[in-house]
């Protein structure tokens, strides 16, 4: 059993394909970074803002080191205007664990988690406080007000997950976007992504960064040599502090990311633009990312 992780840029509507060393056993993929536009030099209202990651495995499962990613992302308003796939990017990250099985590992993908409607997951171990990681990631999300569109003030989207005494994980939610006349998203949902193990040590390393758009971010101290490390949103706010926008651009996640020895050094981003310049407020934007890393001792960490 080893742990591979590996990360690739992309476009809306493309497909991706991660070459893992060793055959797939169980996986969980998250968004890294987004940056969705309308095209350059516009800006409009927002009907619409998703996000979706759908899986596949091209050959068959038991012989498969392939996992492929399809990549959707919507960016839309009322009046027919839609997300310039060539002037947006998205970064999608896996964790996986390759080779052998392990019991006590579940990576796993849960879609369609509302703030109204918390989903359960089955979580490795039979008892809730036996867990060396457990924690989440955000893989995909789904903000519309459905039959209209409406200015932008905000937007925000995130998941969690509660152990339970029933060795399941009951996963939340906080999804919506909204204006400043009191317009509410009508659907609001996220994708999640979960990471639990049991295994002491565990195959994985984590820590969870909080940063504000603007601030620079302290370097990250693990407790032994990375292999390869990897970021994943947890949850975001982009908002401006009072008023109404049009949008250029939405811009959340890691845009970079570099390792050396046990040290991890990473950038954060939780913007929006119009075309006029007007930048969502700095104190009021922020993004909760997941560092995953893979110690150096492990002969299976994926590279890109």
């Amino acid at each position: 059993m080893g742990i591979e992780v590996l990360s690739q840029p992309c476009q809306p509507g493309q497909t991706l394909q991660f070459t893992f060393q060793n055959a797939l056993q169980n996986w969980v993929v998250g968004l890294g970074y987004f940056s969705l536009s309308y095209a350059t030099g516009s800006n409009h209202w927002v009907e619409t803002l998703s996000i979706s990651l759908q899986t596949n495995l091209p050959a068959p499962a038991a012989a498969s080191n392939v996992l492929e990613v399809i990549v959707q992302a919507q960016l839309m308003d009322h009046s027919g205007h839609t997300v310039d796939a060539t002037a947006s990017r998205i970064w999608v990250v896996c964790v996986a664990v390759t080779g052998s099985s392990d019991s006590n590992t579940v990576l796993a993908n849960v879609t369609g988690v509302t703030p109204r409607q918390p989903q359960e997951v089955q979580l490795p171990g039979a008892q809730a406080g036996s867990y060396t990681v457990l924690t989440t990631c955000l893989s995909g999300l789904d903000l519309s007000y459905d039959t209209t569109d409406h200015m932008f003030q905000g937007a925000t989207g995130g998941c969690g997950i509660n152990p339970q005494a029933s060795g399941e994980g009951l996963l939340n939610a906080t999804a919506n976007i909204w204006d400043s006349s009191g317009n509410q998203a009508v659907t609001a949902s996220i994708d999640a992504g979960v990471l639990a193990t049991v295994d002491n040590p565990s195959p994985f390393m984590v820590q969870q960064v909080n940063a504000y758009n603007g601030a620079n971010v302290p370097a990250l101290t693990f407790p032994s040599a990375v292999e390869r490390a990897v970021a994943m949103i947890q949850s975001f706010n982009v908002q401006y502090a009072s008023g109404d926008h049009g949008v250029a651009v939405i811009t959340v996640g890691c845009p970079n990311l570099s390792s050396s020895g046990s040290t991890v050094n990473l950038g954060a981003v939780a913007t929006t633009t119009d075309d006029d310049g007007n930048d969502s407020n700095d104190g009021l934007s922020y993004v909760n990312l997941l560092v995953v890393a893979v110690p150096q001792s492990s002969s299976t960490a994926g590279r890109p």
